[in-house]
């Protein structure tokens, strides 16, 4: 501290604790000399000018008292009175102006320097000058009026200045001692104080400094192990310690701070002794001289890093909690376009980067792009991959290293990183990149990317985005579930509408009930009267059906099933309607029915048409019953006709065959050669009309056999078929195909019939082929299954496939082919009755193929 502040500052103490008390003094001592002037009957303005001056004084005594120390004045004042008295109190003869003379000393121990050396010699020059003016001019003094008046004067001149002065030492020796006191214990608290000092800047946790008055120089900085100290003065110091980012609003807080002199206080970072960014809170004092100027600057700092980092990481869980609200709110009402828009901004704002993209997985594995902030397409001119003309891009480079490692990252160079692929002409440089999936549960669906975020990224970003990626997922989702249910209930409505059906809700607590405009019409209300309740629902059915529809929707809320019934309906002007209500049983997690939603769809016109199709029904079976019992008389008159022409045609024609053979045998001899042939034919004419019978005999016994069907081998059968065909005739070989497990639900014996048909044409028509090939199977795939009967035969024109089922219809000449033609009839009739459906496909030389099924 400078030392004129220090004596200054022992001055003002000493004129604090002695100008009161002079005043005092000064002022009773007054009222004395003035009783004794009266009493020596002095002159009037003697006496005014003493009691002016013992006024001026209490005055001066009254503001001391206010702490405000006026000694210039009181200098002033006495020496006034000094000059008046002087003129009126027989000048150096009278004793009063000799105590005013001492008194004039007095004031001069308040002034310190060349103020007080002045004003000691101006008392005695004033005096000086006062008795140049008695010497010169001896009319102007005042003479005692007697000798006992000029002895009672100068007695007490002599004594009230000998207890002035007296009193004036006493005072001035108090107040030195008082001050040397006071000196000693304020010296001794500065020692205290300076060990305290020193010890607290040992232990505190505080950073302790000096700066000067304009902070252009630090004095004194006790970094204690946080910043670099140093005990001797320098300039510089906001660049070694400030980092760039707060040396503007550290200027302006010590601008602002000086120019007003008041305490400082600002919380800003600074460069720790290790080199990296912390914080402080830094506050300081001015210290003043005598004339109110700032001398210096003395301040401490305290390390509030951590209660930063707490603040920041608050700040950012708070505006990452706003984000997730903001999202999850906008996830009900916005569109999939401001949603992705909103996600975004909440990304930028929390990890305050200046580049943002979102991008969806789509088909093909390529990136579409769902959002980008507008900065990022300004900056990087349209260049892809922020393009928004372009929209997808494979996935590659720092995305898919997000991508493909199924996890968040960030990268502060990522220029250096192993996945970086290069920039598109004209993007900026990316100083920082943070890239974090987007998931739907364990299925990655898209990425949010991040960028040139200053000062880059760190951990705690990395954590913020990983719970905002995981909300932006689930929003996504359920934005696109909502759309997708919304979509299904307007096509459900569209459904409902089309389909004439009223939706209705019963609210099993509330007794409440919802119901959609179709079903107010079902109920003959218009659309919004009244309140829908399920007491409304049953005032409308017809009681007849009350009771049995109460009973089951009870039942199938009592069971929680679906529920399904008919029901009619009055309306108000007495019509009946029928409706068919269907209902579907909704359970809280107890298992509690809590809600039953339904439909009810009009069946009126349905119920009219089953009317008439009963009355139809019972008037038809009349008719079938009439039908049936002519048909069985006609088909015993047809068995009877069946059974005699068998007899009646059968006796002749054998006999016809019978004697042309005889005739043959035993009379050859004696006819020609035509009459040979004559009889060969009626031979020949009269054993195939018997064969024809016996087929149309078969065919009709196959029409009236009654079907029962069981599980057959048709492997079996075909194997045993073709084993027949074999023996009838061992000298053809013929390669026959059958493979095991082929079986059907069929009529054992029809379906023998329909394969011995079925191979025997085959077996028939490769008579004439060099390697002779039948093979029977099936098709796999197939319902009903589809059976086969192949061969390599001589096979027929697809022209003439329609003809080939009917009796008597063959495709070749008569005694080309043995057979009547009632075969593949025989077959067709086989497979109608078990319900299947049979068909060829074939070429002239090439063989046919015939595809049957056995029904269902």
């Amino acid at each position: 501290m400078p030392a004129t502040h220090a004596v200054s500052s022992q001055l003002r103490l000493v004129n604090a604790a002695l100008f009161p008390l002079t005043t005092l003094l000064l002022t009773v001592l007054c009222a004395v000399v003035t009783t004794a002037n009266i009493m020596q009957g002095l002159p009037l303005p003697l006496n005014l000018a003493v009691l002016a001056y013992g006024a001026a004084i209490f005055w001066m005594h009254q503001e001391s008292r206010k702490g405000r120390i006026r000694v210039l004045s009181f200098y002033l004042a006495t020496l006034a009175v000094l000059d008046t008295s002087w003129f009126f109190n027989a000048g150096s003869q009278g004793s009063v102006a000799y105590f005013f003379f001492a008194a004039g000393l007095i004031p001069i121990i308040f002034f310190e320097g060349a103020t007080q050396v002045s004003l000691f010699l101006l008392v005695p020059a004033n005096g000086c000058v006062l008795l140049a003016i008695e010497a010169y001019s001896p009319e102007k003094i005042v003479p005692y009026p007697t000798a006992a008046a000029r002895l009672l004067d100068l007695s007490t001149g002599f004594i009230f200045s000998t207890l002035t002065a007296g009193a004036f030492v006493w005072a001035v020796l108090l107040v030195l001692k008082k001050e040397l006191a006071e000196r000693v214990t304020a010296e001794e608290a500065l020692v205290q104080s300076e060990e305290r000092y020193r010890a607290l800047a040992t232990v505190t946790s505080k950073v302790l400094y000096r700066m000067s008055p304009d902070w252009s120089e630090m004095y004194y900085l006790n970094g204690n192990r946080f910043l670099t100290g140093t005990e001797s003065p320098r300039t510089g110091w906001m660049e070694t310690y400030i980092p760039p980012c707060d040396r503007d609003l550290l200027a302006a807080a010590i601008r602002e701070t000086v120019e007003q002199a008041r305490p400082f206080h600002l919380e800003h970072r600074v460069f720790r002794i290790d080199g990296t960014e912390g914080w402080v809170s830094s506050r300081a004092v001015p210290l003043f001289d005598e004339n109110g100027d700032i001398v210096e600057w003395v301040g401490g700092a305290s390390d509030i890093t951590d209660r930063k980092e707490h603040e920041e990481r608050i700040r950012r869980q708070n505006t990452l909690l706003m984000g997730i609200d903001r999202i999850l709110r906008a996830s009900f009402t916005a569109s999939e376009t401001e949603l992705c828009k909103l996600c975004l901004e909440v990304a930028e704002k929390v990890t305050a980067s200046s580049y943002g993209f979102i991008g969806e997985i789509v088909k093909g594995g390529v990136l579409a792009n769902l959002e980008i902030s507008q900065r990022a397409i300004e900056e990087c001119g349209g260049a892809s991959p922020f393009d928004p003309q372009n929209p997808l891009f494979p996935v590659r480079g720092l995305f898919g290293h997000a991508l493909g490692q199924s996890e968040a990252f960030f990268t502060n160079s990522p220029s250096t990183h192993a996945a970086f692929s290069g920039l598109p002409g004209g993007h900026p440089p990316v100083a920082a990149f943070l890239g974090v999936p987007v998931r739907d549960g364990e299925r990655i669906i898209g990425v949010i990317a991040l960028a040139k975020r200053e000062g880059g990224y760190d951990e705690q970003d990395l954590e913020t985005m990983n719970a905002l990626s995981a909300v932006a997922g689930e929003a996504f989702t359920r934005k696109r579930a909502e759309d997708s249910l919304r979509e299904s209930q307007l096509r459900l409505m569209l459904a409902l509408d089309g389909g004439k059906m009223g939706l209705c809700e019963f609210d099993l607590e509330s007794r409440e009930a919802t119901w959609s405009p179709l079903e107010y019409e079902l109920m003959g209300l218009p659309v919004g009267d009244g309140h829908p309740s399920v007491e409304t629902f049953f005032s409308r059915v017809h009681p007849e059906d009350l009771d049995l529809l109460r009973s089951s929707i009870r039942s199938a809320l009592k069971q929680c099933r679906n529920w399904e019934h008919e029901f009619r309906i009055l309306l108000p002007g007495g019509e009946v309607r029928w409706l068919m209500g269907a209902g579907h049983v909704l359970m809280n997690a107890e298992g509690k029915a809590v809600k039953m939603v339904g439909v009810n769809y009009d069946i009126t016109e349905r119920k009219l048409i089953e009317q008439e199709l009963r009355l139809t029904h019972d008037t038809l079976e009349h008719r079938v019953l009439e039908r049936t019992v002519e048909l069985r008389a006609l088909n015993r008159e047809l068995e009877s006709f069946c059974y005699s022409v068998t007899h009646e045609l059968g006796a002749p024609l054998r006999g016809m065959n019978c004697f042309a053979n005889i005739l043959l045998e035993e009379h050859r001899d004696k006819l020609d050669q035509d009459g040979v042939e004559h009889l060969v034919r009626i031979s020949s004419a009269a054993g195939r009309m018997g064969s024809l019978i016996e087929d149309l005999l078969k065919l009709s016994r196959v029409t009236r056999r009654k079907l029962v069907r069981e599980n057959v081998s048709l492997s079996d059968v075909a194997s045993r078929v073709a084993g027949e065909l074999s023996g009838q005739a061992p000298e053809r070989e013929v390669e026959i195909t059958v493979p095991a497990g082929i079986e059907g639900e069929w009529d054992p014996a029809l379906a023998e019939l329909a394969l011995q048909n079925l191979l025997g044409n085959a077996w028939k028509y490769t008579r004439k082929t060099a390697t002779p090939k039948i093979e029977f199977g099936c098709l796999s795939g197939h319902f009903p299954v589809v059976y086969y009967v192949r061969d390599n035969g001589i096979g027929f024109d697809m022209t003439y496939a329609d003809k080939i089922f009917l009796p008597f219809e063959r495709l070749h000449r008569t005694g080309e082919y043995e057979g009547t033609g009632i075969g593949l009839a025989t077959v067709q009739r086989v497979i109608t009755m078990h319900g299947g459906k049979i068909w060829a496909e074939a070429e002239p030389g090439q063989g046919a193929t015939f595809y049957f099924t056995g029904g269902c």
